[in-house]
């Protein structure tokens, strides 16, 4: 017998014992038990190294308010405490004015649909004296936004400024680098991009460039953390 016939007589018997062999593996119930274990591993440590809702940054508590919702009805801090929510600002008379506001916040409202009444999307004129709840009502409407979930909110001009700079002109401090800026009391037009997240507790947790698919994902995340631990004790 030639050595190419011999190769080629060898060929089929290494395969079939191949072949039997994981066919007897696939057959074992550890194999599958390993191989589940295995595809689950990635989201299970995904999970587990995710940050815990007490290490999120605390950049300050939100000063009790009390304004206006596009229904006309009393909207603020008794609504609020205790659930977890995003904030932004919006103005309905310049549509150009942060382009991709309205679509993140669609998108965070379909996303966390399931929450049910712990949490809400607050959206804070920063034209109030031309945002009346008729046209934040027009403008609700046009976005489909929830009424369950998703309030704009307007009134007096100096109070809804001072909650909106009392929410928003952290976010200077929290998205640039180096030292906090000396004042903060006034609301930069640069960074009204930024979404903030506030607990049950009224702190704020961070701030989240709508501009970046990537910043959204991770503020759906943390949004998840602070659910479901809301009624759990915090330390901090």
């Amino acid at each position: 017998m030639s050595q190419t016939s011999a190769k080629n007589t060898a060929a089929p018997g290494v395969a079939q014992r191949f072949h039997d062999r994981l066919a007897a593996l696939v057959g074992r119930p550890l194999f599958w038990a390993l191989l589940v274990s295995f595809l689950l591993a990635g989201p299970l440590l995904r999970v587990m190294l995710m940050d815990a809702p007490g290490k999120l940054p605390i950049y300050g508590t939100v000063d009790n308010f009390r304004l206006l919702n596009h229904r006309g009805e009393p909207y603020g801090s008794p609504e609020l405490k205790g659930r977890v929510w995003v904030a932004g600002v919006v103005c309905t008379a310049c549509p150009y004015y942060n382009p991709d506001y309205a679509r993140q916040m669609s998108e965070i409202q379909h996303r966390s649909r399931n929450l049910g009444t712990a949490f809400q999307l607050v959206s804070l004129s920063i034209n109030p004296s031309v945002d009346t709840p008729e046209a934040l009502a027009k403008f609700a409407a046009d976005l489909r936004a929830s009424k369950r979930m998703w309030n704009f909110v307007t009134g007096p001009v100096e109070q809804v400024k001072s909650t909106v700079v009392n929410i928003m002109s952290r976010s200077a401090i929290a998205n640039r680098p180096g030292p906090p800026p000396k004042n903060t009391s006034k609301l930069d037009p640069n960074r009204t991009q930024y979404l903030a997240l506030i607990d049950g507790r009224m702190q704020i947790r961070g701030y989240y460039d709508c501009r970046k698919k990537t910043s959204i994902d991770e503020l759906m995340s943390h949004i998840g953390l602070l659910a479901n631990s809301k009624k759990k004790p915090q330390t901090h």
